[in-house]
């Protein structure tokens, strides 16, 4: 779980400001349109990404077929859910630096 730590960290401290600045310039120098979809597809293939890298899962010898597919769905579960939580921590984090969420006055 130490590694989650490490690559969360990288995540929110690196990864999430090189990117609003990467949106920024793109938006500002080259025109192009970001709005929140775009953002959002981005941000998940970076997270996927972060996922594989983060939990390097070795494939499993193929013997069985069925052993084999269930043993394929029980990494790609645990690359998908490692992902999820990359991915909405991330998000969060791009949209509050973008000024994209907008704080509640309570």
């Amino acid at each position: 779980m130490e590694n989650m730590d490490v690559v969360t960290f990288i995540l929110l401290s690196i990864v999430a400001p090189l990117l609003v600045q990467l949106i920024k310039v793109l938006t500002s120098k080259v025109g192009w349109e970001m709005d929140k979809p775009v953002i959002t597809i981005v941000v998940a293939i970076i997270s996927a990404g972060a996922a594989f890298i983060l939990d390097a899962p070795n494939l499993p010898e193929y013997t069985d077929p069925m052993v084999f597919i269930q043993e394929m769905l029980t990494i790609a579960g645990s690359v998908f859910a490692t992902a999820t939580v990359l991915y909405n921590m991330l998000l969060d984090k791009v949209f509050d630096l973008l000024g994209f969420v907008k704080k509640s006055h309570k």
